[in-house]
């Protein structure tokens, strides 16, 4: 399993667990960092939820290069997923 790769078309990238130590509030931030070029598509975190469904992360999506963080409890399966583009090249890395 990756952590990190280049989306050359719509599609996920690898699911990731989420297994780093909790802060105090039982939760960890992840650091998800997206470059490259997007052909007007969105790059978005999805986590796994517990009706068996992806679901979209509401704070972490992108249309450009960007760093972000988002708050999730170890054991959480997510993926980034970038859709309604047109020949991109996104460099992804989650960690």
């Amino acid at each position: 399993m990756a952590n990190y790769g280049t989306l050359s078309d719509n599609g996920n990238t690898d699911t990731i667990t989420v297994n780093t130590v909790p802060n105090h509030a039982g939760s960890d931030q992840i650091h998800v960092h997206c470059s490259g070029t997007f052909g007007s598509g969105t790059f978005k975190i999805q986590f796994l939820g517990l009706d068996g469904s992806w679901h979209d992360y509401s704070e972490g999506s992108t249309t450009t290069a960007k760093d972000f963080h988002v708050v999730l409890r170890p054991g959480t399966q997510i993926r980034g997923n970038l859709a309604g583009a047109t020949t991109p090249s996104v460099y992804w890395q989650i960690n």
